[in-house]
């Protein structure tokens, strides 16, 4: 069981990886799968580490993670969060003997399915359709990673939290909300925490969002959308 009463199955067949597949199909990888789950700010070596080959992908069930660089130093660049559905690894089906660049991490309680690399090229020989639809969401990341890339390069640090805000709040009943760790949505920003605190500041003082505790109001995202730093 996944979660509840949720079977792996189950939990399989409602993902949009997924859809279309047989019930025969989705059940052969749902024999295939391995659970594992790792407590919050445990760094998930056995799963993804830095120089390690990897021998399949993985997908979360519930709890949420973060991919990230490891400095030497100690300092760290996150690069992506992951929270229930999201899946990670999928690039090692392709890639023999793929060292991972990245480190995991869960920023939660955690709990995963392993899919092996051998059951997922079995599928892709006879399911042309789903390797079109895998190659598809690999091919969205790598856009999104451009994306980022050029946030980077052309964007102040203000403008792009202002653009992360406005893609990730939720709407509820005509205003905003915004809830998360400051601190890993500064490294994804590619800023210091201490910057990311200046810009809330920043923010705040031209009423264009209100924070209480982790929570960022945004009382009108159309005026937000058009402050220039």
């Amino acid at each position: 069981m996944v979660g509840g009463c949720l079977s792996v199955y189950d939990f399989l067949a409602r993902l949009p990886m997924f859809d279309g597949l047989s019930p025969t199909a989705i059940k052969t990888i749902a024999l295939s799968v391995t659970q594992r789950s790792f407590y919050k700010g445990a760094l998930i070596h056995d799963i993804v580490e830095k120089g390690a080959a990897r021998k399949g992908f993985h997908i979360v069930v519930n709890g949420s993670a973060k991919l990230l660089f490891v400095a030497p130093n100690g300092g760290e660049k996150v690069v992506r969060t992951l929270g229930p559905g999201d899946s990670f690894g999928e690039e090692s089906v392709f890639l023999d003997n793929m060292e991972s660049l990245v480190s995991a991490q869960a920023t939660s309680n955690i709990f995963l399915l392993h899919i092996s690399k051998e059951s997922m090229l079995d599928l892709i020989e006879r399911e042309p359709a789903f390797a079109m639809r895998m190659l598809s969401n690999m091919s969205r990341r790598v856009y999104s990673l451009l994306k980022d890339v050029e946030s980077y390069t052309l964007k102040s640090a203000t403008q792009r939290v202002v653009d992360y805000f406005l893609k990730h709040a939720n709407g509820q009943g005509g205003q905003y909300r915004f809830n998360t760790n400051k601190a890993l949505v500064a490294s994804l920003l590619n800023i210091t925490p201490e910057h990311f605190s200046r810009i809330l500041r920043e923010l705040c003082a031209q009423q264009l969002i209100a924070v209480e505790g982790k929570d960022v109001y945004i009382p009108d995202p159309a005026r937000l959308e058009t402050y220039e730093s």
